[in-house]
């Protein structure tokens, strides 16, 4: 994961993703190639989210990557999709490196593609979407949007742990 989130504040403690996907909070979904020569190998993965039962609120993206050589191949696209399908009755939650706050131009092309491609698959900026999560610029995205959503709910729910209120700016509009 470490390869795939290479910048200050973009993956969270191992220890803390460990803790939630033993406890079940988070489930991990992986893109493998099928028959042939390569069968099994990982192309992509996604850690997600996703409360059970009766409001249970929105389902959050936690980390999304598909293999670097395997990119731009319509791999993320389509796993994505399904990701989206499977929850299709629920809000989707992502948090996007914020472009704004690239570093370099090279970046900031990178985060503006990211971006388009989670629009590209149904995903919005949300109306209170700043938010500096472990000292990185994010923006929020989420399928679904729906009247009074609120980027500030939605975070802090996710960032359960008591270290979040001192690591966790959300500029609601």
């Amino acid at each position: 994961m470490q390869r795939d989130f290479p910048r200050p504040g973009e993956l969270a403690p191992f220890h803390s993703i460990k803790r939630n996907l033993e406890s079940g909070k988070y489930k991990g979904y992986y893109l493998c190639a099928g028959a042939g020569a390569g069968a099994g190998a990982e192309i992509g993965y996604m850690v997600l989210t996703a409360p059970e039962g009766e409001g249970a609120g929105p389902v959050f993206g936690n980390y999304f990557a598909v293999h670097p050589e395997l990119r731009s191949k319509g791999y993320g696209k389509a796993f994505l999709g399904a990701i989206v399908d499977k929850y299709r009755s629920r809000t989707i939650v992502i948090e996007v490196s914020d472009p704004a706050a690239s570093k370099s131009a090279e970046q900031r092309s990178i985060d503006r593609k990211r971006v388009r491609f989670y629009e590209s698959a149904g995903f919005a900026v949300a109306p209170t979407a700043q938010c500096r999560i472990y000292g990185a610029d994010m923006l929020i995205m989420a399928t679904n949007l729906y009247e009074g959503f609120s980027a500030r709910e939605a975070i802090l729910s996710l960032y359960d742990h008591p270290s979040a209120a001192d690591n966790i700016d959300v500029v609601d509009a």
